[in-house]
């Protein structure tokens, strides 16, 4: 019966999750991944975290009776957790964290009496807390923060006397505490250096210090807390080196030492850490090789060593995280060529090596193997040669590969080389009436087909097209030069080109309408114009700002439920779990600074107001003015953990 409910389940998942679980064939079940069964064959254990499973939670969950241990964090999980939860009543850990769940945490959860650890934190689980949790009175560990909870905290909470941590923090939960006043402005701003003592703490598994003006070095033994989970000291002004004893935190699950000033090299040591998953070191002034011990860290699926002064090549053995979902090596002094084996990762969705010196082409491999990869920037570097057919390479910004070397890289060649629209501005000539420009304008000129190319320059193709009313007009089509040269001054070339248009007057020429690539969605739906058009349009144009790029893909992912202007078959994998940093744009160096980060924050949060589905939930542009002119309170969280749906008004 549980091989059978477990096959049902796999069946239930997506082509990918299915292929992470090609072992769950047969009827050895306890010979399946990430299963461990009892003396008598039963399970006793479904370990399953980072495996991208995507899919629902099945309600045959309830056959597992005689199950111990539930592990599904950090997948792509969604939907409900079934009620039939609450048969598994020998179950003493579980955790679902870090998913996509969603609903009310089920009222039979208090039937596992047993349960001694239970994580639900990082989902979008809505509703009250229940009060059947007072039922769990051999609960040691409850993470229930990160959601969207609401309601008030149940006094059944107290009955937890067997409670050591308690985690409810990142939800809308009401009520009241006996607080009174306010908290003193700089209540979160610690400065000093870390004491020695807490090393002398064998027991600690958090330590979070981020986002204050802590300096100093870190304390020696404070690498040698083996029980360890998380350790965070980003964001302040900490100094000195990364110890080589770090290989003693072997139950290190999170690493973030961002924004500081570290030095040295890091140790490869590193490859120790077997269960790290999270490893930011990004903004120091770390040195050397990259070690390629860093190889053997198979759960690692962020990693960030960008903005340092590494000056080896990148190790091969990257190539061999089979959960890496983010690496960002950019602004470094990295050289030698792409590493092939890169290609071999299958989870990663964003991939930044962009201000080093590699040369060299991309890999082939990236073509065929990284269909997941989403977001790509090689920029300024030296790399030549084709650019891979791959989603993520065609949709990226010409700015992605800029200052690349003068053999540069290319695109395949079309079949017409004037075919290609990439990186465009179109230039119409015809009556303007508000709805379906482009549409025309293709007509016209047959798909901007060779045959009616009437010349071309360094920047531009123009095309001869007859309207409808017969009249005969030409349409010139602005583009980037690809020739070879210094790509700077192609771009400013073209760059003057369009400021020369948009300035040019002459009874046969009409003014530039507009670059292509971009109208309003509210107007081509409702073909109206007001205030509240404007309200939408200066949403998109933040948003356009802030990433560097059309936010097109990402309006959909977030408001596709909301907004009539979305798209319901969008498969853009930003999700309201998506970390904001992960959508800038960049090129630019991220705003460690807390004054910077609050502003980011603020302005992102608005152009998600703008983008509201209901007009009166609008801000009006008075409101905008006055925020953006207001200083805003300290984040509640450092800015390298801010997802995007925390932003996005309930």
């Amino acid at each position: 019966m549980e091989a059978e409910a477990l096959v049902k389940w796999k069946a239930s998942l997506d082509e990918k999750s299915q292929s992470n679980l090609s072992s769950w064939v047969g009827s050895s079940l306890c010979t399946w991944v990430g299963i461990r069964c009892d003396n008598l064959g039963s399970i006793n254990s479904l370990d399953l975290p980072y495996k991208g499973l995507k899919g629902p939670i099945p309600t045959s969950i309830g056959n597992l009776s005689n199950i111990l241990f539930l592990y599904f964090d950090r997948n792509k999980l969604s939907g409900p957790i079934p009620q039939e939860i609450g048969m598994l009543r020998s179950l003493e850990k579980l955790s679902f964290s870090q998913n996509s769940l969603i609903g009310s945490i089920p009222h039979a959860i208090g039937n596992l009496s047993a349960l001694s650890k239970l994580y639900l934190y990082e989902n979008s689980f809505t509703g009250s807390i229940p009060t059947s949790i007072g039922n769990l009175s051999n609960v040691l560990v409850l993470y229930l923060d990160t959601n969207k909870l609401s309601g008030p905290i149940p006094e059944e909470i107290g009955l937890l006397r067997s409670v050591q941590t308690l985690y409810l923090s990142q939800n809308s939960l009401t009520g009241d505490n006996k607080f009174t006043g306010s908290l003193p402005h700089n209540i979160v701003e610690l400065s000093g250096e870390i004491t020695w003592k807490w090393g002398e703490c064998p027991n600690l598994t958090v330590m979070k210090l981020s986002n204050n003006n802590i300096s100093g070095e870190i304390p020696p033994n404070l690498w040698k807390m083996a029980k360890l989970q998380r350790l965070d000291l980003s964001l302040n002004n900490l100094t000195g080196e990364i110890l080589k004893e770090m290989a003693s935190l072997t139950k290190l699950l999170y690493l973030l030492l961002q924004g500081n000033q570290l030095s040295g090299i890091l140790p490869p040591t590193i490859g120790m850490l077997q269960d790290l998953h999270t490893l930011n070191l990004a903004v120091n002034n770390l040195s050397g090789s990259l070690p390629k011990q860093i190889g053997n860290c198979s759960k690692l699926q962020f990693l960030n060593l960008s903005f340092n002064r590494f000056t080896s090549t990148i190790p091969f053995k990257i190539g061999g995280l089979g959960s890496l979902e983010t690496l960002h090596l950019s602004q470094n002094m990295l050289n030698g060529v792409i590493p092939s084996q890169l290609g071999n990762l299958p989870m990663l969705e964003t991939l930044n090596l962009s201000h080093n010196m590699l040369f060299g082409s991309i890999p082939t491999s990236f073509e065929y193997a990284m269909s997941g990869l989403t977001t790509v920037d090689v920029s300024f570097n030296q790399l030549k040669g084709p650019i891979p057919n791959n989603k993520a390479f065609r949709e990226a910004s010409f700015l992605h590969f800029k200052h690349r070397d003068k053999s540069k890289l290319r695109l395949n060649q079309c079949e017409n080389k004037y075919n290609n629209t990439n990186n465009s501005i179109i230039l119409g000539i015809l009556g303007h009436d508000g709805k379906r420009l482009y549409e025309d304008i293709i007509n016209v000129t047959n798909e901007f087909n060779s045959d009616c190319c009437i010349a071309t320059g360094g920047h531009n193709t123009i095309y001869r097209a007859v309207l409808l009313s017969g009249q005969v007009v030409a349409v010139k089509k602005l583009h980037v030069s690809e020739d070879s040269g210094d790509q700077l001054m192609n771009v400013n070339a073209f760059k003057g080109e369009v400021v020369a248009l948009t300035n040019i007057r002459h009874r046969n020429i009409v003014k530039l309408f507009g670059m292509f690539g971009y109208m309003a969605l509210e107007l081509a739906y409702t073909i109206e114009v007001n205030e509240k058009c404007d309200i939408y349009s200066f949403g998109v144009l933040t948003l356009e700002i802030m990433r560097g790029k059309h936010p097109g893909d990402l309006i959909l992912s977030l408001f596709s439920s909301s907004s009539p202007m979305a798209s319901s078959s969008s498969s853009s994998p930003i999700t309201r779990h998506t970390l904001l940093t992960d959508v800038l744009d960049h090129r630019l160096r991220p705003p460690f600074a807390n004054r910077v980060a609050k502003r980011v924050v603020s302005t992102v949060q608005l152009a998600f107001a703008c983008l509201n589905a209901n007009p009166q939930s609008q801000p009006t542009m008075k409101n905008i003015s006055s925020a953006l002119a207001t200083e805003w309170p300290p984040l509640s969280k450092p800015f390298s953990m801010i997802e995007l749906g925390q932003l996005i008004a309930p």
